[in-house]
């Protein structure tokens, strides 16, 4: 459920913090579930475009943002290794793992 109601956060009402938050909880729960994995990497990339340039008067969720990308992105490549899709998930985290 906590995936679900991410991606409403994300898509709807667009609170990628507590998006966030709900993609960290799914993986807590299902560490392999790869929709809250790549959710997670999607949603903590658009919160570090979103701000890209804003002066943060929290410099610790910047932080946060792009350790979560680098995170989800490995929890991703995990998951696919040794799949017949693995190069071009690979090269999906690696665009979003280049920007940070």
């Amino acid at each position: 459920i906590h995936t679900e109601l991410a991606e409403c956060l994300v898509t709807v009402g667009k609170d990628l913090h507590q998006a966030r938050l709900h993609y960290v909880q799914a993986l807590e729960l299902k560490p392999n579930y790869k929709r809250a994995q790549i959710g997670l990497v999607i949603c903590a990339n658009a919160y570090l475009e979103e701000t890209q340039g804003k002066k943060m008067e929290d410099e610790f969720e910047t932080q946060v943002a792009t350790e979560l990308v680098k995170y989800g992105a490995d929890k991703v490549l995990e998951s696919y290794k040794g799949s017949d899709m693995y190069a071009a998930v690979k090269n999906l985290m690696k665009e979003y793992t280049d920007n940070v």
